[in-house]
């Protein structure tokens, strides 16, 4: 079934085209839009400011192993910084809280 695109003949006059996307998303739900040239161009130029402005998102550069390092990082960098996750992964492992903590960030050092 091919998909339906939205019509956008019956605007009202003065209204932007991203006011236009935004009603026809809300009042259509299920069907595709045709957000045009501009749109996607924006949508990329936004993921290439987050990168730059972000260490951790990568770039288009990024390999998968250096990908999976930061992410695996932040992950431990979040289970230090939980005090409650860090007490909840002790009990699990039958270890005092100092143990998995420093075990948390050994594994920040080495992550694969």
């Amino acid at each position: 079934e091919r998909a339906k695109l939205l019509d956008f003949t019956r605007v009202p006059r003065g209204e932007s085209h991203r006011r236009r996307v935004r009603r026809a998303m809300a009042t259509a739900p299920g069907q595709t839009v045709d957000l045009g040239v501009y749109d996607r161009f924006h949508v990329h130029a936004q993921m290439e400011h987050l990168q730059t402005k972000y260490h951790g998102t990568g770039g288009a550069d990024t390999s998968k192993w250096e990908w999976a390092t930061n992410i695996h990082r932040d992950t431990m960098a979040s289970h230090v910084g939980h005090y409650t996750r860090l007490a909840y992964f002790a009990l699990c492992e039958n270890e005092p809280v100092a143990r998995v903590k420093f075990n948390c960030l050994q594994a920040m050092i080495q992550p694969c």
